[in-house]
């Protein structure tokens, strides 16, 4: 009897002894499966992630072996690595074993990873749900040309550089910008300059000096279309335009810039000489008003002709477009309008 209860003893403890260790390897164990992308071109490679997590219970854990996959139907496998982790929570341990596993599917169409088993040390069976996998053909080169048109077609790429036609309006612009620009600056210069433009004396200027008789008529010296220099006649004095005329083509025989000047400055005297009604101080868009106003409307086209002439001459540096010839008789007619106004 005493043999009997020795028995039962024994087998007691040992029955205590396998769960217990039994406890300590498998206390609720998974087993998942996932990939990082469920659609691949075939020729292309995707990941699938095996994860094996068990609890654990005690501080004799010695690991967890993981089978190794040698192969996966449809599939070919290109690369494999493993990793472990365990961890502890209030006495509790989780070890976890994660597999990484490079596929790449051998041919087009609908292809599915299958389910995979594993048996704990307990005897217990843990799968992963199977996967779908959409593999799609290679591309070929016909795709890859037609790829950027459909692009294009739905969003148009960013041109970049400068088309045909903008270089063309551009260079046009440009030599636009060269030709005008000379005739455009001289024609603000001249119409900018008459408002503030004075006849003003200064005593420091050099001064040429040509007489006849008892008159005399000082050089006007030009800098910077301003005339600063010009001499004050009296109004009214006996002063012969036609004389002073005949001694400037003497000294001129060819017409320049220079005689020009000379011109208009006796042109300017024999105005103010003429009428009573003119300031030696007025510049010539004031005169050819006032003489616009008082000489009958025949007069108009010579009076802004000539003192058109005399602003480019004066202001903007440059010669009269007419031949010399012109202005004189322009002149002689403008003269002869003001001796009978008076």
């Amino acid at each position: 009897m005493k043999s009997n209860f020795f028995s039962r003893l024994v087998s007691a403890a040992l029955i205590f002894l396998i769960l217990s260790t039994a406890s300590l390897y498998s206390q609720g164990m998974t087993f998942d499966a996932d990939v990082d992308k469920t659609e691949v071109r075939a020729g292309e490679t995707l990941r699938l992630t095996l994860t094996l997590t068990r609890k654990i219970n005690g501080s004799n854990y010695s690991g967890m072996n993981f089978p190794e996959i040698t192969s996966i139907p449809d599939f070919d496998i290109v690369g494999q690595r493993s990793s472990q982790n365990l961890s502890y929570v209030n006495g509790v341990g989780v070890a976890q074993v994660q597999v990484l596993i490079e596929l790449v599917p051998q041919k087009p169409g609908d292809l599915t990873i299958p389910s995979l088993t594993l048996k704990d040390p307990s005897g217990a069976v843990v799968s992963t749900k199977a996967i779908k996998i959409k593999a799609h053909p290679p591309k070929n080169d016909d795709e890859e040309e037609a790829a950027p048109e459909k692009a294009a077609e739905g969003n148009p790429p960013e041109k970049t550089g400068i088309g045909f036609f903008q270089g063309l309006m551009i260079l046009v612009f440009i030599i636009i910008l060269v030709v005008g620009s000379p005739i455009v600056l001289s024609f603000f210069m001249t119409r900018g300059s008459k408002a503030s433009n004075k006849w003003k004396e200064h005593e420091d200027s050099e001064k040429s000096t040509y007489s006849h008789g008892s008159s005399k008529i000082a050089d006007t010296k030009i800098s910077d279309a301003k005339i600063v220099d010009a001499k004050i006649v009296d109004k009214n004095s006996n002063f012969d335009f036609e004389t002073e005329l005949a001694h400037l083509k003497r000294n001129h025989p060819d017409p320049d810039r220079e005689m020009y000047k000379k011109f208009f400055e006796i042109f300017h005297t024999a105005i103010v000489s003429s009428s009573g009604r003119f300031d030696p101080a007025m510049t010539p868009d004031e005169l050819m008003n006032i003489i616009t106003r008082k000489l009958p409307a025949s007069f108009n086209a010579n009076v802004k002709t000539l003192f058109e002439d005399w602003e480019v001459c004066v202001f903007a540096n440059q010669n009269p477009q007419r031949s010399f010839a012109d202005v004189i008789k322009d002149a002689r007619e403008i003269l002869s309008g003001i001796k009978n106004m008076e």
